[in-house]
Formats: structure tokens, sequence, C-alpha cells
């Protein structure tokens, strides 16, 4: 098992569509690689009832947005980003970027410089 500090990255994204094995995965490598898990979704739905839309729209974006289905595979990467650029503070992540693993879609790679798969 490789240490944390060994690594090269500090969080880990797992994204996907809904009932594609998400959550059963997370599991498994929180199992293996020895570290803890934080739910996206229910963390986000915490800081939503913190906050209103004008003091974080990125975090209520898919609440406000008219017309998300209009976007882009990449605008909503690119959104996911944002919303985790604001959520990192509060869970205790301090402003500093970390260094992100993507594992968000079909062909993505482990991107460990948090600038997205492609």
């Amino acid at each position: 098992m490789e240490s944390a500090s060994a690594r090269p990255w500090q969080v880990l994204l797992l994204g996907g569509a809904s009932g594609t094995g998400k959550t059963r995965l997370s599991y498994r490598l929180a199992r293996a690689l020895e570290i803890g898990i934080t739910e996206v979704d229910d963390f986000q739905v915490v800081l939503e009832r913190m906050t209103t839309p004008e003091q974080l729209p990125a975090l209520h974006f898919w609440r406000t947005h008219p017309d998300p289905g209009s976007l882009s595979a990449e605008e909503i990467h690119q959104q996911g980003l944002e919303i985790l650029q604001v959520m990192l503070p509060a869970r205790g992540g301090g402003r500093e970027s970390p260094r992100v693993g993507h594992a968000a879609r079909p062909g993505g790679r482990l991107h460990p410089s948090g600038t997205g798969c492609s």
C-alpha cells in the first residue's frame, strides 16, 4: 500500500450517471486505499441549506440554472470543478487548490493536476 504522501493526489473524484455503481466502487476504493469517503451529494445539500444562491452561485447552479440540459459535457465538467472549489474550504480543505484525481467519465484518466480529464 502506498502512503498518502506518495500519492499524486489529495482528493479523488468519482462521478458518473445515476445507477452506474459509483457508490459501490467508492467503498471498494476507500478500503483498498485506506482512505475516507465524503459523499458530495449529502455535503452539497447541507451547504445549499446554509447559503443562498447570491452568496454561492456555483453551489446553487443546478437548482437555479434555467436550462441545465442545454450545457455541453465540458460545461457540466467545469461546473463540477467550480462546485468542488466552493466546497473544499467548507470541508476544511483550505483555499489552496488540492491535487485532484479525476475518474469522472468513460475514457477519462486519472489526472493529478486538477485541470480536468481528457
